[in-house]
């Protein structure tokens, strides 16, 4: 009974430890992301004594540059966590018949035609 019961405890102390970790990775990724999705969404908002500087259209230049990479790191981010879901939960993504062929459609096809005409009759 008591090596039942500590087998139990060790499992969900176990399983504790992998939703804590998991928990922590995901409060991590978020973070990046939430610093990544901010760069991107900052409004433009020059300064009216900025458009008298000559350098005014560098400052807007290097703001537009700077929000171009933000946005690539977020689309980079975005294909990143696409790709190691599809890596890690591919057994998830297949489908529950496996892969459809052409003649399977095929048969589905003729079979709703075959249907729709004789309800048509």
């Amino acid at each position: 009974m008591g090596f039942l019961l500590s087998k139990s405890m060790d499992e969900n102390i176990r399983k504790q430890q992998e939703f804590m970790l998991h928990n922590s990775r995901l409060q991590v990724s978020e973070g990046t992301h939430t610093h990544i999705v901010s760069g991107v969404l900052q409004p433009v908002v020059p300064s009216p004594f900025l458009s008298l500087s000559p350098s005014f259209p560098v400052t807007l230049q290097r703001s537009l540059l700077q929000r171009m990479c933000a946005l690539m790191s977020l689309l980079h981010y975005v294909d990143w966590e696409a790709e190691s879901i599809m890596a890690s939960e591919h057994d998830r993504l297949d489908m529950p018949q496996g892969t459809p062929s052409f003649d399977s459609i095929e048969k589905v096809r003729r079979a709703r035609s075959s249907l729709s005409s004789l309800l048509e009759k």
